[in-house]
């Protein structure tokens, strides 16, 4: 009997200490448990912050690369678009059609050609002349000329139908000066301009042709106001 008390007795003092023993182990994996969650939820949002950056940087990183695609891809387009129109002649027919049609006595690099005047009253004449386009061409006319031959003169081509003023300044010829419009009609004569004068000579209408010849030309012609006139380039 007293050896089944002391069993009994040790089991109980066993099992006591197996039950003392055991809630400061659970509560030590509690703790432990709640600092490794604490842990973690501190380190969770530090790498979520550093993955974020990382993938901010990346993404600039990624933009700033198509759009150096894209410039580069632009930039070749247009180079090859600049070479196609550098390298390719353009069509006589098409250059013809983007230029305006010059008028009679209004071609380019041109100091010579005819004029035709046609009376009413008699057959046509032609004349040389010389043309006069440019500005300095036309302000020079035919000063200092002392001798002018029959069915010579000069032919001044303005840009659009004028009423300009003439004089005869420095020019030792006497000369009839005939007004012609764009139609390439005459539309006044100023006869026997007198040689040095500087009188204003002012036309009575607008013109866009002026044909200056030796004085008398215009009364020996019998010329009348409406009379054709008609201008050809190159030489007789």
């Amino acid at each position: 009997m007293k050896l089944f008390s002391l069993l009994v007795w040790q089991a109980q003092n066993k099992m006591s200490g197996f039950f003392l023993s055991f809630p400061p182990r659970i509560a030590v994996r509690g703790k432990l448990r709640r600092e490794s969650r604490k842990a973690e939820k501190d380190w969770i949002p530090a790498f979520a912050g550093m993955t974020s950056l990382h993938t901010q940087k990346q993404t600039f990183c990624f933009a700033l690369v198509i759009i150096g695609l894209i410039g580069f891809t632009l930039g070749c387009e247009r180079n090859k678009e600049v070479q196609t129109e550098e390298a390719s002649p353009v069509p006589l027919q098409q250059q013809a059609a983007g230029q305006a049609v010059p008028a009679p006595g209004e071609a380019a690099s041109i100091s010579v050609g005819n004029v035709v005047l046609t009376p009413r009253d008699a057959s046509p004449v032609t004349f040389t002349v010389e043309v006069a386009k440019t500005p300095e061409e036309k302000s020079h006319g035919l000063m200092g000329r002392e001798n002018l031959a029959d069915k010579h003169g000069m032919w001044f081509v303005f840009d659009e139908e004028v009423q300009d003023p003439f004089w005869m300044k420095d020019t030792p010829l006497a000369l009839d000066i005939i007004f012609i419009d764009r139609n390439n009609k005459i539309v006044d004569i100023i006869p026997n301009a007198v040689p040095n004068s500087t009188d204003i000579l002012t036309p009575h209408q607008k013109y866009r042709y002026v044909l200056e010849v030796k004085a008398g030309t215009a009364a020996n012609l019998k010329l009348n106001l409406g009379d054709k006139v008609e201008f050809r380039l190159g030489p007789p």
